[in-house]
């Protein structure tokens, strides 16, 4: 089988979410390193969004080595700004 060419905007991360009450227990560090584990075979860049509305979220990527690089107005909800982030895979 064939490993598919490395493309730097492949790695797009959708959603992480973890249940309040299991929240601060390394659930959502695991997901992520999985998570970047796998888009690893296939970029060397991993974005995500990040709505304004959930600020906590937002320092948690950037404690993981996730930069802001960019804003988006009214992605999924009106009224709402979504943070772009990216993180650099090979360093």
């Amino acid at each position: 089988m064939r490993r598919p060419e490395r493309n730097v905007h492949q790695g797009y991360l959708h959603i992480i979410a973890v249940k309040e009450e299991y929240r601060n227990r390394g659930i959502g560090k695991a997901l992520l390193n999985y998570s970047e584990n796998i888009a690893y075979e296939m970029a060397d860049k991993l974005f995500l969004v990040v709505a304004d509305y959930n600020p906590a979220a937002k320092r948690f990527y950037e404690r993981n080595g996730y930069q802001q690089v960019g804003e988006i107005s009214n992605l999924y909800r009106p009224g709402v700004t979504e943070y772009l982030m990216v993180k650099d895979l090979k360093k």
